[in-house]
């Protein structure tokens, strides 16, 4: 499998790639995805948002933070937004964050990339630049039970533990490894490392939110 550095359209690649994903864990949350209008809603971590994982900001560029903000959220889009405009403003997120891992991890490939955008577009990518994952993945160091435990190192949001947070992450994990290490394999380091360090049962997780 080529390095992203060789592939002309490698950020249109590694978008494709994860956006399925990316929409399968934001979602749209107000309710039936065919409706014309999509509003504001507020995001486990505290942040309103739009469509699928659009963070809204203010006249100044500022994203808008906590519950006191649902007034100035709804005025910046006082009609909400169509389907149409929620994957226009999906595809312009993810070409910044796919534009980004290019430049940080440009040695990797395409499904390893698309695992790292989705990364970065849930959690920023000032926390991709300064994790271990990014440091072991820059020095080579990919193995499958130390990266799906630098992955899942990140699965809280204002200091609690998800199961959606932890399901997310094993999935960008199995994406990782895609084409290198059979997803199961993926999936039963990910099962030690959750009972070990957060105490829960992935199979449980995995039934209620399907990752395999």
């Amino acid at each position: 499998m080529g390095k992203i550095r060789t592939l002309p359209n490698a950020v249109e690649l590694i978008m494709d790639r994860c956006i399925t994903t990316i929409k399968k864990w934001e979602g749209i949350v107000d309710g039936n995805p065919k409706t014309v209008n999509l509003d504001p809603y507020y995001c486990p971590a505290g942040y309103w948002t739009i469509g699928w994982g659009h963070v809204v900001k203010d006249e100044k560029g500022f994203m808008l933070k906590g519950a006191s903000n649902k007034a100035k959220a709804y005025s910046m889009f006082p009609v909400g937004i169509t389907v149409v405009e929620a994957n226009k403003l999906l595809r312009a997120d993810l070409r910044a964050f796919a534009n980004a891992v290019r430049r940080v991890v440009p040695d990797v490939n395409v499904n390893q990339a698309a695992a790292l955008t989705s990364f970065a577009f849930n959690l920023g990518s000032g926390n991709l630049n300064k994790s271990a994952l990014l440091r072991n993945v820059r020095a080579n160091l990919i193995n499958v039970d130390t990266i799906t435990a630098n992955f899942l190192s990140w699965a809280s949001a204002d200091g609690r533990v998800l199961d959606g947070l932890i399901a997310r992450r094993v999935c960008e994990s199995i994406m990782f490894f895609d084409g290198i290490t059979p997803a199961i394999n993926v999936y039963n380091s990910a099962k030690a490392d959750v009972l070990a360090r957060r105490n829960k049962n992935l199979d449980d997780i995995n039934r209620r939110t399907k990752i395999l």
